[in-house]
């Protein structure tokens, strides 16, 4: 349909009755040598629309905001439905008004389009006998569509080359390496044995003897359920599977993906499921289960394929699905939704692919290199991003697997410019920084540090760079920070606050107070901005007790949110405070590093939660640490006793939960290791045989 044409096909000069709101007028016209049906439709001599159709398409235009749209044309009862001018929806309105014998132009060019021999003026009003003319085009349209996907589909299949015929033996000795089951029964001194690779069953001795046949049986160690042992009939390696633990068919599934030319410079990628299955076949002799044969096969499961076309951006990925109606297996051009949606997992990949890929479109592409790198990834992904950042290639022959494996996996967000055409330009990082990335083989913290000094337009130091790797979790206040001062000035600074001095290597420990202060430092600086203080001046910029200065911060930004919250909750749950005393002779400990105790009152938990940035403030650990179904206790390191680190909840003597800020876990598996341990001496009463006797002098909360 020629829409520009139609358009500019003046309105017709229409005549009414007098009687009818709504007039119209039809018209014949042949634009390139397609007969076009035009429908005017006027309001108060107006027009508010214009119907346009051909045997095969048709439209709606509005005049009013040269829209062209598909819509129903008549309603139930024989009017007509369209948008009118500023209206928010379609409207019922009167049927137009439309001269005899134009209506008869309309039936007639509809007879002639698609003969309906049920319709007839009688009965049907011309409005309808339009909608049934758009209702037949759109079911015409509907199956073309549906015809040529299946063309198009058909047409893929008949170009998809056959699978490798050395398929099965590369997956049993690249994929399966070669495994066999050995069943075994064993009867006194003697064992069966059924082998999956010869097939065999042999009896043989666990025990020599003295006798004379006994010199020439073949005596092997006992066997072992799962344990690796010899076929006596063969040599071959396998597993011991007893026979009453391992009946019938045991199969081993795993992925591949096969690359293979598909017609003159394209590709195709094939994602596959091989299993390997295993089977005893067993005969009943009386009361027992007789070994008779074991065997092995493969079933080799194409699951989808992804087509790669010169000169066409889409990939096209068809699926293998099961036709339950008529039991047979099918190909189609789309995917399952819902819980019923094929995945297409990482696999290995067929090494004869890049062969295979030779003289195609995906000939360069870094894929075999990356193979070399990373067992298993989706191939058909790699490919598609390869269509998308040509990059990709370069950066898996530099070896920047780490990189590589986040892109595959659509995890973009670390692209800086994706025209780059360097690797600095395409990461957007300093030049000299490449090859310590690639040493990384392209660590993502590594590259976030790189990309904030390249942003910093400065030129670090490699213990400052691992410094701002170290805290790049706190970007946003890490940049706030650094527009007032040096990487090397911030890391004196938190040396002085943490006593610990950044050289390089620091242990777990150290460097989780130096994030943890550093939070606190980036999160004291964002309340200064907040409240407009200006932070060239050295004395709010770098504070002589930071933690202070932080409480004093929040006080001034909450101050009278915080007096009302803190009131309400030290006189809702008293009995937090009361039982301070009580509770610390159990839970109070503390080493060479740590201190852990409970929560003085309601208000410190508050600001517990208020500092860290979790829920342990909310009336519900509240209410149970004041009822004591559950208590609240503060982990910190023992120099800075009064700076929230990590926040737990025990219920008895066991650990319910435990978070840092913002509900995540700082340096997990040391503090994990160190709470257990404290776990265990609740368990035992030993905290507080682990104490001396101290007097603690109690602050106002």
């Amino acid at each position: 349909m020629k829409r520009k044409a139609i358009e500019a096909i003046p309105f017709m000069d229409v005549q009414t009755d007098g009687n009818h709101k709504y007039t119209a007028g039809a018209q014949l016209i042949e634009i390139k040598g397609v007969e076009n049906l035009i429908v005017d439709v006027f309001k108060a001599g107006a027009a508010v629309y214009r119907m346009a159709f051909t045997e095969k398409d048709w439209a709606m235009y509005d005049p009013a905001t040269e829209n062209w749209s598909k819509c129903n044309i008549a309603d139930d009862y024989g009017g007509m439905r369209w948008r009118e001018i500023g209206a928010n929806e379609a409207k019922e309105v009167q049927r137009p008004y439309l001269e005899e014998e134009q209506q008869d132009l309309v039936w007639e060019t509809c007879e002639k389009w698609h003969g309906k021999s049920y319709l007839t003026k009688q009965y049907y009003s011309w409005i309808q006998r339009l909608q049934a003319l758009t209702d037949d085009i759109t079911f015409m349209q509907k199956n073309r569509r549906t015809e040529n996907r299946r063309l198009r589909l058909k047409e893929r299949e008949d170009n998809t080359p056959e699978l490798p015929q050395d398929l099965e033996q590369w997956a049993d000795s690249s994929m399966f390496f070669g495994t066999h089951f050995l069943y075994y029964k064993r009867h006194g001194r003697y064992v069966d044995i059924a082998c999956s690779s010869c097939g065999r069953v042999r009896t043989v001795a666990t025990k020599r003897t003295d006798s004379w046949e006994g010199q020439f049986e073949t005596v092997i160690q006992a066997p072992k359920n799962n344990d690796r042992g010899i076929c006596p009939s063969c040599g071959a390696s396998g597993t011991w599977k007893a026979q009453g633990k391992t009946r019938g068919v045991y199969g081993m599934k795993k992925s591949c993906f096969v690359g293979m030319p598909y017609k003159e410079k394209g590709a195709v990628i094939r994602y596959l499921e091989i299993e390997k299955c295993f089977r005893l076949d067993e005969l009943a002799e009386g009361k027992e289960l007789v070994m008779m044969e074991a065997s092995e096969s493969y079933i080799v499961n194409e699951i989808s394929r992804a087509y790669f076309e010169p000169g066409k951006k889409k990939v096209q990925r068809d699926f293998h699905k099961w036709d339950g109606y008529i039991g047979q297996n099918f190909w189609d051009d789309c995917n399952l939704d819902g819980m019923n949606n094929i995945p297409i997992r990482e696999g290995t990949v067929y090494p004869k692919t890049w062969e295979l890929l030779e003289g195609t479109m995906l000939q360069y592409t870094g894929a075999k290199e990356f193979a070399h790198m990373v067992r298993e990834f989706n191939l058909m992904d790699y490919m598609e991003r390869y269509t998308q950042y040509k990059q990709i290639e370069f950066m898996s022959k530099m070896g920047l697997s780490k990189l590589v494996s986040e892109m595959v996996k659509c995890r973009l967000g670390f692209i800086a410019n994706q025209y780059g055409k360097t690797p600095a330009d395409f990461l957007g990082i300093n030049k000299n920084r490449v090859r310590q990335l690639v040493a990384e083989q392209g660590d993502t913290d590594l590259l976030e540090a790189m990309q904030i000094e390249h942003r910093q337009e400065a030129h670090w130091k490699d213990y400052e760079l691992q410094f701002v790797r170290m805290l790049k979790k706190q970007k946003n206040g890490l940049y706030r920070a650094l527009q007032y001062q040096t990487v090397q000035k911030l890391a004196n600074k938190l040396a002085i606050w943490t006593g610990v001095e950044f050289v390089g290597d620091i242990c777990s420990s150290a460097a989780q107070r130096l994030e943890n202060i550093a939070n606190l430092y980036f999160d004291y600086l964002n309340m200064r901005e907040q409240r407009g203080y200006d932070l060239t001046n050295t004395v709010y910029l770098w504070p002589h007790d930071l933690q202070r200065a932080h409480d004093q911060m929040v006080m001034e930004i909450n101050a009278h949110e915080i007096e009302v919250r803190e009131k309400q909750v030290a006189d809702k749950y008293p009995g937090i405070r009361k039982n301070y005393r009580k509770l610390r002779e159990k839970y109070f400990y503390e080493d060479d590093t740590y201190v852990i105790r409970p929560a003085r009152s309601a208000e410190e938990i508050v600001r517990e939660g208020r500092i860290l940035h979790h829920c342990v403030g909310g009336d519900t650990y509240l209410s149970k640490h004041n009822t004591n179904i559950s208590h609240i206790l503060f982990l910190r390191f023992k120099e800075t006793p009064e700076t929230p680190y990590i926040t737990i909840e025990v219920r008895g003597n066991g650990i319910v939960q435990w978070y840092g800020a913002y509900d995540k876990k700082p340096d997990q598996k040391h503090m994990q290791e160190w709470i257990d341990q404290c776990v265990y001496k609740l368990q035992n009463n030993l905290l507080a045989a682990d104490q001396p006797a101290v007097q603690e002098v109690m602050i106002p909360a």
